[in-house]
């Protein structure tokens, strides 16, 4: 809530669905990435724009933006394949702690 583009309701829409549908600590879930058959960690999640911007009711052109704040507030990273996007959430356990 303190950063200022969490006041936008795109921005939070999309910040809130990519933490709700992250892998929490003790998931265990495979994935095919790149050709590779990888394990998902905690903060973890795959999806493309169009899934994310049916997700959060926001649309995909405004949803790539915003993962581009996201990359350049450092608060995520992505890498990508042509199938689907793996998103990382930097400093995940703040997230998920109960402070």
């Amino acid at each position: 809530r303190d950063n200022p583009y969490m006041r936008k309701p795109a921005y939070r829409a999309v910040w809130t669905e990519i933490l709700s549908e992250a892998i929490f600590e003790g998931e265990e879930k495979f994935v095919i990435f790149r050709g590779k058959k990888i394990q998902l960690h905690a903060g973890q999640m795959t999806c493309g724009s169009d899934q994310l911007a049916k997700w959060c009711g926001v649309p995909r052109g405004t949803v790539e933006r915003i993962l581009k704040v996201f990359k350049n507030e450092e608060q995520i990273e992505v890498q990508t394949s042509n199938q689907f996007s793996l998103i990382t959430v930097k400093n995940w356990h703040e997230y998920q702690s109960d402070d």
